[in-house]
């Protein structure tokens, strides 16, 4: 037996769904291309790894709130994290300078001091919330210019009580690996940390599945599935080239047909949202003669 290998190649040019830059139509020559004996593989993809995993739309999981103490009982500051790539030392910069804007910090010699902070915690594989206790008093601080702890603000509370975090019934619970609820569940003066209890998962998408309109692979669910690839092996906004290292075919079904569809979904068949667009997919069509 024989065979002939066809490369087909799809760009930004062949972008079917500008809105994901996820999936791509490529129009075959003539009205209709007759596929026989015919099997197609992945031979290389190249993409910038630009897919957010902070997104409202896909995931819910931007948003979630920290309670201050304050000389007028408390006050609540609701974070709405915007949709970018976010690792827990950008959520902490951003909250911080929700902080600021909101006058919820103050200030030792030129520094700023937080009472709230979240971070990485390697050793545990986890994500940790830390809780400072706000004095109520300035002793060595100094207040902030405007906001609530401020001299024209709410001011420092009566009890030096830590903040509380509220995390709702959103997808930021992936995010921290922590369940809904306010953590510590009620005030309290010592210092709070509180790290995941689940695994979290500091990105929704670990992986890139590959689809073609070409397979119907009955063993596969879905059934046009021809590659997995993880474009996070770069550093997010980075050039990602997924070779396979063996020829991994897929039978095509005869058939004719006047185009072929490629899209790409997460490890678990969900929409992504890919946001660069500058994406190359190469494929290789093999034909089999007798």
């Amino acid at each position: 037996m024989t065979e002939r290998r066809f490369p087909i190649v799809l760009s930004q040019s062949n972008l079917s769904n500008t809105q994901t830059n996820a999936s791509f139509t490529y129009q075959l020559p003539g009205s209709a291309t007759s596929f026989k004996n015919c099997e197609v593989c992945v031979s290389q993809i190249n993409m910038y790894n630009s897919i957010f995993n902070i997104n409202q739309q896909l995931y819910g999981n931007n948003t979630f709130s920290i309670i201050f103490p304050t000389a007028g009982t408390t006050y609540t500051l609701n974070i709405t994290l915007p949709n970018s790539y976010m690792n827990y030392s950008d959520i902490n910069s951003y909250v911080q300078q929700q902080m600021i804007n909101a006058g919820l910090y103050l200030i030792n010699g030129s520094s700023n001091v937080y009472f709230w902070n979240i971070q990485e915690n390697p050793t545990l594989y986890s994500c940790q919330i830390n809780e400072f206790s706000v004095p109520t008093t300035l002793g060595s601080y100094t207040r902030p210019a405007t906001g609530v702890y401020s001299s024209t603000g709410t001011g420092l509370p009566t009890t030096a009580y830590t903040p509380q975090t509220i995390i709702p019934s959103n997808g930021f619970r992936s995010i921290v690996g922590l369940s809904a609820a306010t953590y510590p569940a009620t005030q309290q003066t010592a210092t709070y940390s509180i790290s995941s209890t689940t695994t979290p998962q500091i990105s929704p998408v670990q992986s890139l599945n590959v689809h073609c309109s070409l397979v119907n692979n009955k063993y596969c669910i879905p059934p046009d599935y021809i590659g997995n690839f993880n474009p996070n092996s770069v550093s997010f906004g980075a050039l990602f080239s997924y070779i396979p290292t063996s020829e991994q075919w897929v039978t095509i079904n005869d058939q004719n047909v006047s185009q072929i569809t490629v899209y790409f979904t997460d490890q678990n068949n969900n929409t992504v949202i890919i946001n660069d667009p500058t994406t190359t997919i190469c494929l290789l069509i093999k034909q089999k003669f007798l």
